[in-house]
């Protein structure tokens, strides 16, 4: 599971929400030692890039939710304290509504 997030940290990092789980996860796992093997079919973005203002206001276009709402998930992500537990709330599931 490391070396799934390792690899999505980069490319997710100007993600709204996601990139706060990845990085969450990744510090949950920080005793995990993972081994990055080059390979040619991976394919990353160049540098890591930050959600600009444009990013959020099309995430909240999206999905209908407000800076508040999406505080409130990121704070959900962030009490975890074991990797292997489920999240449930209903601002994620409006997040798997619009994407499924």
């Amino acid at each position: 599971m490391k070396g799934v997030l390792v690899g999505m940290s980069q490319d997710s990092a100007h993600i709204p929400l996601l990139s706060t789980y990845v990085s969450h996860c990744l510090t949950l796992l920080s005793d995990v030692t993972t081994v990055a093997k080059a390979d040619d079919y991976k394919f990353h973005v160049g540098k890591k890039h930050k959600s600009s203002p444009e990013t959020y206001q099309q995430f909240y276009k999206i999905y209908s939710l407000d800076p508040e709402q999406l505080d409130t998930m990121k704070n959900e992500i962030l009490s975890v304290k074991n990797i292997l537990l489920l999240l449930g709330h209903p601002f994620f599931e409006i997040l798997v509504e619009v994407d499924v």
